[in-house]
């Protein structure tokens, strides 16, 4: 939500928030706030609220029906993958709903009432696991990959391209599955972890779809392979292409709200 004080009185609660002024109340005293929770499933992209300064550091939530939605924009004009920290300034965040950009963003000291108080509910980074977001390759458009199927179906947000389980990484080392087709080719892509010496890695495996299988039993009967360099390595590394102009590299990144993602890499 913010970086909270220790110190918190009956009345109130006191915490920083990464701020700047909606100018477009004259008054001078409305100001968008940030808060350190995603929006959704798509990572670079947090929740922010609108409060009004009654006095010094207190203040007031207005509009409280409405959840904005910032992000740092790349020069494509497209969310930037790695996101931003809403603990530190920021020369400038988007509101994506109505792609308006506002600047000079700091952390300021409020002090909320508890019903003022914005309630989030976050999981802790321990207990999350990374998602896998599947990326076109470069100058093509998310809307160019058709996926078919996902599993499971539950953790998949089509949408955004993501699968984001709820828990803690399980010990099968498989997290998920997809088919889909980019351009001529139809391909099966499996994913997940695997426990190095290092800790854990994110490897996935591509085969171009036969239609002689359905993709939950593919994925029940697919066997992880544990050992170091046979689906896992360091980042960027390229992993087994199927037949085909297409291949994939795989990498680990934080993203807003120091949230763990695997990309998955599509390349032409």
């Amino acid at each position: 939500m913010g970086k909270i004080h220790t110190a918190e009185a009956m009345q109130a609660i006191k915490l920083d928030l990464l701020m700047c002024q909606d100018v477009s109340y004259r008054s001078g005293d409305v100001y968008f706030a940030v808060l350190d929770c995603l929006v959704g499933r798509t990572p670079g992209v947090m929740a922010g609220i609108r409060l009004k300064r009654v006095s010094d550091e207190e203040y007031l939530r207005v509009d409280a029906d409405q959840i904005f939605e910032f992000a740092r924009l790349a020069r494509n004009g497209t969310v930037d993958i790695e996101g931003f920290d809403p603990l530190k300034e920021q020369g400038e965040l988007a509101e994506l709903r109505t792609r308006t950009n506002h600047k000079g963003w700091k952390l300021r000291p409020v002090r909320l009432s508890p019903p003022q108080a914005p309630r989030v509910t976050q999981a802790t980074a321990s207990s999350i696991s990374p998602g896998f977001w599947l990326l076109p390759p470069a100058g093509a458009s998310p809307s160019d990959i058709q996926v078919m199927a996902a599993y499971p179906r539950t953790f998949w947000d089509n949408d955004g391209l993501i699968m984001q389980p709820p828990t803690a990484p399980s010990t099968s080392h498989k997290t998920g599955a997809l088919q889909f087709r980019i351009g001529r080719l139809q391909v099966l892509l499996i994913f997940g972890q695997v426990q190095t010496p290092k800790g854990m890695k994110p490897w996935c495996v591509m085969e171009q779809y036969a239609g002689n299988v359905a993709l939950e039993q593919w994925y029940n009967q697919f066997e992880v392979a544990v050992e170091p360099g046979v689906f896992y390595g360091s980042n960027h590394r390229d992993v087994r292409p199927p037949r085909g102009w297409i291949s994939m590299k795989m990498r680990e990144a934080k993203v807003s709200g120091n949230r763990d993602m695997c990309l998955m890499q599509l390349c032409a």
